[in-house]
């Protein structure tokens, strides 16, 4: 949908890098997101496989994962320990080792690896383990990040194996109950439904649409209803007319049409874009 008006970056800033309630992650390839951070694990975990920079997060860290890299990264993390964020440049001043860092470098420019210590490989590494995460970004450096250890500002983001989202653990103690009828509108965008293997595999669900379209694009809203994912509107604002249009409604189970649920969730997004009026197309 369109983005909220009175949305400032400053606000962006403040729930990201001092109440640490989103967390900065690479989803897919070498693209960047906002997650939250009560449900980072989950997407560290579903998206472990993609392939970026020539290899999974999966099979990188399998590859270095040497004790002399198992070695080097307690000593980075020793380093770093209680340490406010800091840029990459800072993190090797911090432990005497800018020399190196620089050789290092200059020498990956032109292939020649021989300065790569076993320290520098324990930053990638936790970078792709996330254990060192970003918290701010320097504006005298074109926003180059700043660094600091995810257990310096209590970030906890699961367990090792099994998660699950904190508003949801006193269910852990209940016994089982009927299926939930809490509805969510999701966009196109969120990497839920953007990753189609998980989506087939979790849900059998699955839709496709161009991104780049300049006529005729589509906007679809997929309608989650408990687990299960159960059709999608085509919606748009228009700002002009203060109208919400629905220009497409496909509901793949009949026992969901009409369903309130469905129709509350889509008068309380109509009614955060302010919308006056919500139009159906037939």
């Amino acid at each position: 949908m369109e983005q909220e008006k009175s949305f400032a970056v400053e606000d962006l800033d403040a729930v990201a890098y001092q109440e640490h309630k989103i967390t900065e992650a690479y989803a897919f390839k070498r693209n960047m997101f906002f997650v939250p951070t009560n449900e980072f694990a989950i997407y560290r975990a579903a998206l472990k496989g993609v392939v970026r920079w020539g290899a999974s997060d999966e099979s990188y860290l399998a590859a270095a994962s040497s004790p002399d890299d198992l070695a080097a990264e307690e000593e980075l993390k020793k380093g770093l320990k209680d340490q406010p964020g800091m840029t990459t440049s800072q993190i090797w001043e911090h432990l005497h080792l800018s020399e190196e860092w620089d050789a290092y470098v200059k020498g990956r420019r032109t292939g020649d690896l021989s300065f790569n210590l076993p320290i520098f490989r324990a930053f990638y590494r936790l970078k792709r383990k996330t254990d060192l995460v970003t918290c701010g970004r320097n504006p005298g450096t074109f926003k180059e990040p700043l660094y600091i250890l995810k257990e310096n500002i209590g970030i906890k983001v699961g367990k090792k194996t099994c998660y699950i989202h904190s508003s949801k653990a006193r269910l852990l103690d209940q016994g089982a109950g009927p299926d939930s009828e809490e509805v969510r509108l999701i966009s196109p965008m969120d990497i839920l439904v953007r990753d189609q293997t998980w989506l087939k595999t979790f849900f059998e669900y699955s839709y496709t649409f161009e991104y780049f379209k300049k006529k005729g694009m589509k906007w679809p809203l997929s309608i989650l209803v408990g687990n299960r994912f159960v059709g999608y509107f085509d919606c748009k604002m228009e700002w002009r007319t203060r109208r919400f249009l629905i220009k497409e409604k496909n509901i793949f189970d009949s026992a969901f049409h009409g369903h309130k649920g469905i129709g509350l969730a889509l008068q309380d997004l109509t009614a955060f874009h302010g919308a006056e009026d919500i139009v159906e197309k037939r």
